[in-house]
Order: C-alpha cells, then structure tokens, then sequence
C-alpha cells in the first residue's frame, strides 16, 4: 500500500493535528509502508486532515475530521457548511472519537460513503525520560496551548484550592491570557506558559495527575499523550474526552445539547466533584499496560485496517 500524504500535514506540528499526524506517518514509516509527497503519483490512499487541501491521483482520499464547529461566536454555519464540502470531496472519513462522529452528523452532514472512528494516539518512546523534581509529594498538571475560556482554567484552579490536598502543587503549562495574575503569590501553583513537547513529556512522568476538563473536546492530544505517558487523567464527563481515558476519573458535567452555543460562558464544572477527584488521585497507581491501545503504533494499524477495506 503506497500512501499520498502532503507535507503540509507533518510539517506544522504547533497544532494538535500536526502533531498527531507527524506520529502517525512515522508509525507508518516504521511499520514499512512506502509515503510519498507527490500528488502525481497514483498512490492507493492519500491522507488529508479537516480539509482536501490538495488534489492527488491517489485512488482514494481519506478525510482525518475533528469537532463540527458548535461556538456562536463565531460563524459556525459557515464554519460547517466548509466542512461539508470538503467531506463531499473525500471518499472515506475518520471521525477522531465518538463524539466527533455525532456532532459531525448533527450539524455538518451525514455522509452517504464509509465512516469510521479511530481516536489520537503517542509513541510511548517520547515518554521513556526522567521525571522533573517536585519538593511536593502530589504534582498536579493543568495543560493546553491556549487556555480558552471553554477550557475553564479558573475551574480547575478553585478546585484545586477547593481540595486543600497536604503537600501539593498545581503546575499549569500554557498561555492563561492573564488567569495567573490573581494567582502569583501563592506558593502551591507554578505557571509556566507554552511548553514544548519534550519538558511536557517529563512533567506527565511527574505528575500524580492532569486535569483535562475542556467543555466538549473531541479527541485532545493532551490527554492521550497523559495516558500514553502514565499519567492518569481527570477530564469532564461531555465530548470525545472521556472516550481516550484509560485511567483516571470521570467528573459529571452539564449535558452537551448538541447544538451551538457560546463557548466564552461554559458550564461550571462541580468544584466539589473535582477537589474530590483530585483527592482520590493521591491514591492512584496507573497500571502499565492500561493504554496500549493508545500507542500510536496500535492507532496507525487502525488506519491502514480501514484503509485496507476500502
């Protein structure tokens, strides 16, 4: 099997589905499979994430999809309207959970062709590093490029003041678009701001868990990453999140209506719940083989699976 992927796809690795696809054609790579650039070349499958963003000879094209678009803030009919046409080019899609594939059918289309859900996935070797020092016994991580109010940093913030957890400290990784200014002068939080993948890699080994509570989320990298790592995750009971959780807990939150909404005003996560979840993660010990299904090894087969039914 000859696979089309264009450079684009592994080459900006600042987001997460560059990141994601430069692990899995280097899966692909390892396992053997011949990659080509070209779009000349009559490839069996070419490749191509959120949009058909370059026309090949391939003879198939498969379509890698995340969430629908449901913010209000911004044009999300448009936003889905785009995602439908280029669903309509494809001849096969990958949904990146569950979730992924409803929202998908609810407000973007219904594709009459083959459908299938494979979720993210790391290479277990990126995590094969020493653990950062902590002088405290519990080392909590809070994680994301951009922490968006959808992503309720002050939740988990009060929360892990809520928790009031003896010898404990709240690492938070990413730009927090001011959060940590009420914050500084405490001694238990750390703000780091963005990170790269390699200092990311030895705080999950620290860390006694991440709290990943992103309101409807459709597949994180952070989260498989977390798992893949070791490190066991807390995250929100709505969205694809939950369906990457191999260890941790689950936190109820307010039902996903499916249906746009405004994004800037989530939910409030139950505190109490969460400071609970917290607690009980003192307690953990993550089993080692709990996410091999995660490895991006195990991921990379899924596809060349689907591809190979097509």
């Amino acid at each position: 099997m000859l696979i089309h992927v264009d450079k684009r796809y592994i080459e900006r690795q600042m987001t997460g589905k560059g990141k994601f696809s430069a692990r899995l054609v280097q899966a692909w790579h390892d396992m053997g499979i011949p990659i080509t650039g070209d779009p000349e070349i009559c490839a069996d499958i070419s490749y191509h994430v959120g949009k058909v963003h370059c026309t090949s000879n391939a003879k198939k094209h498969v379509l890698r999809v995340g969430p629908a678009c449901i913010d209000i803030n911004m044009n999300w009919k448009k936003s889905n309207h785009e995602k439908a046409k280029a669903v309509k080019k494809a001849d096969a899609i990958v949904y990146q959970s569950k979730y992924s594939k409803k929202i998908y059918h609810k407000l973007v289309c219904k594709p009459d062709k083959p459908e299938t859900v494979i979720l993210n996935g790391a290479n277990p070797k990126d995590y094969e590093v020493a653990p950062y020092e902590s002088n405290f016994k519990h080392n909590f991580l809070a994680s994301t490029r951009v922490w968006l109010p959808q992503k309720r940093l002050k939740d988990i913030i009060k929360s892990f003041l809520r928790a009031d957890i003896p010898d404990s400290y709240l690492i938070v990784a990413g730009d927090t678009r001011g959060v940590e200014k009420k914050y500084v002068d405490l001694d238990n939080m750390l703000f780091l701001g963005p990170l790269s993948s390699a200092v990311l890699a030895r705080l999950y080994r620290l860390a006694t868990a991440m709290i990943s509570i992103v309101y409807v989320d459709a597949c994180p990298n952070s989260v498989a990453e977390a798992q893949v790592a070791g490190c066991p995750v807390i995250c929100g009971s709505q969205g694809g999140t939950r369906e990457l959780l191999r260890f941790g807990a689950v936190v109820l939150d307010e039902p996903f209506p499916y249906r746009a909404m405004n994004l800037d005003k989530p939910p409030q996560i139950d505190r109490d719940s969460l400071a609970s979840a917290m607690k009980e993660a003192t307690e953990w010990e993550f089993p080692s083989d709990a996410a091999v299904d995660l490895h991006i090894g195990a991921i990379a087969k899924q596809y060349l699976e689907f591809f190979g039914g097509l």
